[in-house]
Protein backbone atom coordinates (compact mmCIF):
# COMPACT_ATOMS: atom_id res chain seq x y z
CA UNK A 1 0.00 0.00 0.00
CA UNK A 2 1.36 3.10 -1.21
CA UNK A 3 1.76 6.14 1.63
CA UNK A 4 -0.55 7.99 -0.09
CA UNK A 5 -3.38 5.40 0.47
CA UNK A 6 -2.26 4.75 3.72
CA UNK A 7 -3.15 8.57 4.61
CA UNK A 8 -5.98 8.78 2.90
CA UNK A 9 -7.30 5.62 4.57
CA UNK A 10 -6.20 6.96 8.01
CA UNK A 11 -8.21 10.29 7.21
CA UNK A 12 -10.88 8.59 6.15
CA UNK A 13 -10.80 6.54 9.04
CA UNK A 14 -10.22 8.85 11.42
CA UNK A 15 -13.17 11.37 10.33
CA UNK A 16 -15.60 8.18 10.43
CA UNK A 17 -14.81 7.38 13.78
CA UNK A 18 -15.25 11.28 15.04
CA UNK A 19 -18.94 11.34 16.96
CA UNK A 20 -18.14 7.16 18.42
CA UNK A 21 -14.61 8.76 19.94
CA UNK A 22 -16.46 11.89 21.43
CA UNK A 23 -19.09 9.80 23.11
CA UNK A 24 -16.31 7.23 24.11
CA UNK A 25 -14.30 9.72 25.79
CA UNK A 26 -17.55 11.76 27.46
CA UNK A 27 -18.13 8.26 28.91
CA UNK A 28 -14.96 8.12 30.54
CA UNK A 29 -15.07 12.07 31.45
CA UNK A 30 -18.65 13.79 32.09
CA UNK A 31 -17.56 16.31 30.78
CA UNK A 32 -17.98 17.76 27.74
CA UNK A 33 -15.81 20.53 26.86
CA UNK A 34 -12.78 18.33 28.20
CA UNK A 35 -14.09 15.23 26.04
CA UNK A 36 -13.91 17.29 23.56
CA UNK A 37 -10.10 18.52 23.95
CA UNK A 38 -9.31 14.88 24.58
CA UNK A 39 -10.19 13.92 21.38
CA UNK A 40 -8.69 16.85 19.65
CA UNK A 41 -5.45 15.58 21.60
CA UNK A 42 -6.27 11.91 20.71
CA UNK A 43 -6.19 12.86 16.89
CA UNK A 44 -3.07 14.21 16.94
CA UNK A 45 -1.64 11.44 18.63
CA UNK A 46 -3.16 8.89 15.86
CA UNK A 47 -1.63 11.32 13.35
CA UNK A 48 1.74 11.31 14.85
CA UNK A 49 1.30 7.28 15.39
CA UNK A 50 0.01 6.59 11.78
CA UNK A 51 2.84 4.15 11.15
CA UNK A 52 1.98 1.93 13.58
CA UNK A 53 -1.46 1.46 12.66
CA UNK A 54 -2.25 -1.91 11.07
CA UNK A 55 -4.38 -1.00 7.81
CA UNK A 56 -7.27 -3.89 8.22
CA UNK A 57 -7.28 -4.20 11.18
CA UNK A 58 -9.76 -2.36 13.60
CA UNK A 59 -9.04 1.00 13.71
CA UNK A 60 -11.71 2.27 16.43
CA UNK A 61 -10.16 -0.50 19.12
CA UNK A 62 -6.64 1.08 18.24
CA UNK A 63 -8.08 4.94 18.93
CA UNK A 64 -9.61 3.92 21.82
CA UNK A 65 -6.74 2.36 23.02
CA UNK A 66 -5.26 5.83 22.49
CA UNK A 67 -8.11 7.99 23.56
CA UNK A 68 -8.00 6.14 27.30
CA UNK A 69 -4.31 7.27 27.67
CA UNK A 70 -5.13 10.70 26.99
CA UNK A 71 -7.67 10.58 28.98
CA UNK A 72 -5.93 9.49 31.99
CA UNK A 73 -2.85 12.27 30.71
CA UNK A 74 -6.22 14.53 31.35
CA UNK A 75 -7.01 13.60 34.36
CA UNK A 76 -3.40 13.50 35.82
CA UNK A 77 -3.06 16.82 34.41
CA UNK A 78 -6.60 18.21 36.60
CA UNK A 79 -5.66 16.53 39.52
CA UNK A 80 -8.02 17.04 42.26
CA UNK A 81 -9.63 20.30 40.87
CA UNK A 82 -12.46 18.66 39.68
CA UNK A 83 -14.48 15.87 40.45
CA UNK A 84 -13.73 13.06 38.22
CA UNK A 85 -14.07 9.27 37.89
CA UNK A 86 -12.15 6.80 39.51
CA UNK A 87 -9.06 4.96 38.19
CA UNK A 88 -10.42 1.38 38.26
CA UNK A 89 -14.27 3.16 36.82
CA UNK A 90 -12.24 4.69 33.77
CA UNK A 91 -10.43 1.05 33.11
CA UNK A 92 -13.76 -0.52 33.66
CA UNK A 93 -14.97 1.73 31.55
CA UNK A 94 -12.37 1.46 28.53
CA UNK A 95 -12.03 -2.40 28.49
CA UNK A 96 -15.39 -2.48 28.26
CA UNK A 97 -15.86 -0.09 25.08
CA UNK A 98 -13.22 -1.89 23.67
CA UNK A 99 -14.83 -5.57 23.60
CA UNK A 100 -17.36 -4.95 20.98
CA UNK A 101 -18.43 -7.33 18.08
CA UNK A 102 -17.48 -7.05 14.63
CA UNK A 103 -20.52 -5.32 13.92
CA UNK A 104 -20.05 -3.00 16.53
CA UNK A 105 -23.00 -3.56 17.96
CA UNK A 106 -21.88 -2.02 22.02
CA UNK A 107 -19.71 0.46 20.36
CA UNK A 108 -22.76 2.19 18.44
CA UNK A 109 -24.93 2.12 21.58
CA UNK A 110 -22.38 3.57 23.47
CA UNK A 111 -21.67 6.34 21.31
CA UNK A 112 -25.38 6.96 20.87
CA UNK A 113 -25.59 6.93 24.87
CA UNK A 114 -22.58 9.82 24.72
CA UNK A 115 -24.72 11.90 22.38
CA UNK A 116 -27.84 11.13 24.38
CA UNK A 117 -26.01 12.17 27.54
CA UNK A 118 -24.92 15.54 26.11
CA UNK A 119 -27.99 16.45 24.98
CA UNK A 120 -29.87 16.33 28.19
CA UNK A 121 -29.84 19.22 30.37
CA UNK A 122 -26.91 19.76 33.06
CA UNK A 123 -29.62 19.30 35.77
CA UNK A 124 -29.81 16.16 34.84
CA UNK A 125 -26.90 14.68 33.83
CA UNK A 126 -26.30 15.88 37.23
CA UNK A 127 -28.49 13.53 38.51
CA UNK A 128 -27.30 10.43 36.48
CA UNK A 129 -24.29 11.12 37.64
CA UNK A 130 -24.71 11.41 41.34
CA UNK A 131 -26.95 8.17 41.01
CA UNK A 132 -24.43 6.09 38.95
CA UNK A 133 -21.12 7.56 38.55
CA UNK A 134 -20.93 8.69 42.61
CA UNK A 135 -22.88 5.24 43.53
CA UNK A 136 -25.28 7.43 45.88
CA UNK A 137 -28.22 5.08 46.73
CA UNK A 138 -31.41 6.99 45.79
CA UNK A 139 -32.35 8.50 49.63
CA UNK A 140 -28.77 10.12 49.55
CA UNK A 141 -29.63 11.33 45.89
CA UNK A 142 -32.65 12.70 46.90
CA UNK A 143 -31.72 14.75 49.70
CA UNK A 144 -28.86 15.93 47.50
CA UNK A 145 -31.91 17.38 44.92
CA UNK A 146 -34.18 18.68 47.40
CA UNK A 147 -36.51 15.84 46.26
CA UNK A 148 -38.68 12.65 47.97
CA UNK A 149 -36.69 9.58 47.31
CA UNK A 150 -40.48 8.45 45.27
CA UNK A 151 -40.01 11.80 43.18
CA UNK A 152 -36.26 10.72 42.93
CA UNK A 153 -36.97 7.19 41.68
CA UNK A 154 -39.61 8.59 39.32
CA UNK A 155 -37.32 10.85 37.38
CA UNK A 156 -34.72 8.60 37.27
CA UNK A 157 -36.86 6.24 35.68
CA UNK A 158 -38.37 8.35 33.44
CA UNK A 159 -34.18 9.63 32.30
CA UNK A 160 -33.55 6.23 31.75
CA UNK A 161 -36.58 5.63 29.61
CA UNK A 162 -35.48 9.06 27.73
CA UNK A 163 -32.20 7.71 26.98
CA UNK A 164 -33.27 4.46 26.41
CA UNK A 165 -35.49 5.97 23.25
CA UNK A 166 -33.04 8.26 22.28
CA UNK A 167 -30.16 4.86 21.83
CA UNK A 168 -33.10 3.71 19.62
CA UNK A 169 -33.74 6.53 17.56
CA UNK A 170 -30.26 7.03 17.03
CA UNK A 171 -29.52 3.42 16.14
CA UNK A 172 -32.47 3.23 13.78
CA UNK A 173 -31.07 6.37 11.79
CA UNK A 174 -27.39 4.71 11.55
CA UNK A 175 -28.84 1.42 10.18
CA UNK A 176 -31.03 3.25 7.43
CA UNK A 177 -27.62 5.21 6.71
CA UNK A 178 -25.85 1.81 5.67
Amino acid sequence: MSDLDRHSELVTLMSASQTRLLAYVYSLTANRQSAEEIVQATNLVIWKKADSYVPGTNFIAWAFKIARFQVLEHRSRIGRDQLVYSQQLVDELADSMVCFDADDTLADRQAALGVCLAELPASRQELLWLRYRDALSLADVATRIGKSTNATNVLLHRLRQLLFDCIQRRLARNEGAL
